[in-house]
């Protein structure tokens, strides 16, 4: 059993990643509030850590760079909707970061 947080805006994402992950046998720990996202972390200790960065209508960079900063050990998964190529791609070189999946082939 793994222990899984999932930060996403959107109650209708969270839930149902938070029932698909629960009925596969994990702890799952999930909210919507920016405010408490480190605190719930720190707390739970997770194995992975599911970000929707989207949040309020801007890309929250910041949140991705805290979570690798304070838990490099913890792998990172972005789950959104709201990223555009552009976007995605802005990523890449940055240090531990894999390739969006539109660059895979």
């Amino acid at each position: 059993m793994k222990k899984i947080f999932i930060f996403d805006a959107y109650s209708s994402n969270r839930d149902l990643l938070c029932e698909e992950l629960a009925a596969r046998g994990n702890t799952v720990v999930a909210t919507g509030q920016l405010e408490i996202v480190r605190d719930s972390v720190e707390w739970l200790k997770p194995d992975l850590i599911i970000l929707d960065l989207y949040f309020r209508g801007e890309i929250r960079w910041d949140l991705l760079l805290e979570m690798k900063a304070f838990h490099p050990q913890v792998p990172v998964l972005i789950f959104t909707g709201a990223f555009h190529r552009k976007t995605s791609v802005s990523i890449l070189p940055m240090p531990g970061y894999g390739k969006p999946y539109s660059s895979w082939n």
